[in-house]
């Protein structure tokens, strides 16, 4: 996003399969519609040349991921498609091969993309022939990171969009999807190439992210904390934040068992209104 992933970030999950698609038919690279399990759309959602940067990082865990910012006078383009795809899948097609399969669960209207895969190493080689490819056809230019491209756009590009700061209340009341990925969040919010706009978004993703699954969770006079969830679409957040906010909850009664065992003090937090209230009133420094 710039990329917004949440960044997705991203509006999806991302599996990843190098497979062959199944029809024998010649498909420009770019984002497809999947219409039925080995069936894609036949005219691209949108083609690499419609992107206008992209940016190979690593995550938390040193995993590589590429990041994606569509260009300008596409956004609509891809914030309709992707409402049209939400609760299905995606593909993005390259050298007549299937790379990646989200599922897309919300509207993304930022323009971002983000891939991701259990297969990270083979997302460096990617990367370069995505770029190599697109330098085919129109002029790129190397910001000052050398893993970080800017694809010169149409015209239309130079409009600005500014981005709008939803609150934390907001993001609660209105129940968006939160797509957050913990191994990612942390290069989200801290990246130049994410604007002030695009990372108090995030912040307040995850705030309203703990505000909707602490207030789905009880505690006994010990401080031992139990879920009443069984999973992220409970609460409308990705698995993988999901699982994080449990092993949080395990690593605190494990503290709490620990302490009870010795017969030692201790202090955890106390999950009540009075927390939930500083999540929603909650403000970044």
């Amino acid at each position: 996003m710039k990329n917004k992933v949440p960044f997705i970030l991203l509006s999806f999950s991302l599996c990843f399969s190098m497979i062959a698609i199944s029809q024998h038919v010649h498909r420009e690279n770019g984002w497809y519609h999947v219409i039925d399990k080995d069936s894609l759309s036949i005219e691209p959602i949108l083609a690499v040349n419609d992107f206008a940067t992209l940016r190979l990082d690593t995550s938390n865990l040193g995993q590589y991921v590429i990041f994606g910012q569509i260009s300008q006078h596409k956004i609509k383009k891809w914030a309709s498609e992707t409402e049209k795809a939400i609760g299905k899948q995606i593909a993005f097609v390259f050298n007549d091969s299937i790379i990646t399969t989200p599922q897309v669960n919300a509207k993304i209207e930022s323009g971002a993309f983000v891939i991701t895969s259990p297969f990270d190493k083979k997302l460096p080689q990617l990367y370069k022939q995505i770029i190599e490819n697109t330098n085919k056809n129109r002029h790129i230019s190397e910001t000052k990171s050398a893993t970080e491209i800017s694809i010169v756009s149409p015209p239309n590009d130079s409009i600005v969009q500014k981005v709008k700061v939803k609150t934390i209340k907001e993001y609660v009341n209105d129940n968006d999807f939160i797509e957050i990925i913990p191994d990612v969040y942390a290069n989200q919010t801290s990246h130049s190439s994410v604007s002030t706009e695009e990372q108090k978004n995030l912040e307040n993703q995850m705030v309203a992210a703990t505000y909707r699954f602490y207030k789905h969770c009880t505690q006994d006079d010990k401080g031992r904390i139990f879920c009443n969830l069984t999973c992220g679409k409970d609460i409308n957040i990705s698995e993988e934040l999901f699982q994080r906010k449990m092993k949080d909850i395990e690593e605190t009664n494990k503290f709490v068992e620990k302490h009870l065992k010795a017969g030692t003090k201790y202090r955890v937090g106390i999950i009540d209104e009075k927390y939930l209230n500083s999540l929603l009133n909650y403000e970044a420094k």
